[in-house]
């Protein structure tokens, strides 16, 4: 019984494209560009292939090689005054995306929304539960 069950669970197929992209609970998030320097990147990305740095808008990029994602996607990382990851999207547009080894850029998820802190449960008397 224990070995069908294992078959079973190892023998289901991958999300198919379609569905990473039409899913919304699938579909791979992006973020924003920050400044006019990261969206004139965004634009040059798709001639700057074999480069290792660009220089756009007063800013000077680095670029690592790029390199197929387990999405199945065409990532690098940009290093400026921070790293960021870039990703070719559905429409093979280049988008920032999260990083899922690096920390979130600040403030800059498209589909973000802030959350309000939560507050400790304080007792009757004042103290903290």
């Amino acid at each position: 019984m224990a070995l069908f069950c294992l078959c079973c669970a190892c023998g289901t197929a991958a999300p198919t494209e379609h569905e990473i992209f039409y899913t919304p609970e699938l579909r791979p998030g992006t973020e924003l560009a920050v400044n006019d320097a990261e969206r004139a990147l965004l634009e040059r990305l798709p001639s700057a292939v074999d480069l290792a740095e660009l220089s756009v808008a007063g800013q000077s990029f680095q670029l690592e090689p790029t390199y197929a994602a387990a999405s199945g996607r065409r990532c690098r990382r940009v290093h400026s005054d921070h790293l960021r990851l870039v990703c070719e999207d559905a429409a093979g547009q280049w988008v920032f995306v999260p990083d899922p080894f690096g920390e979130p850029a600040e403030a800059t998820r498209a589909d973000s929304v802030e959350a309000p802190a939560l507050e400790p449960d304080r007792a009757s008397d004042g103290s903290v539960e």
